[in-house]
């Protein structure tokens, strides 16, 4: 699902909000 996006994802716990870096 999120992989898709980036190769490291890492989730912020204001909101549960996943953010993707692409790197």
């Amino acid at each position: 699902m999120f992989e898709a996006f980036g190769s490291n994802c890492f989730v912020l716990q204001l909101r549960f909000f996943y953010a993707c870096e692409r790197r």
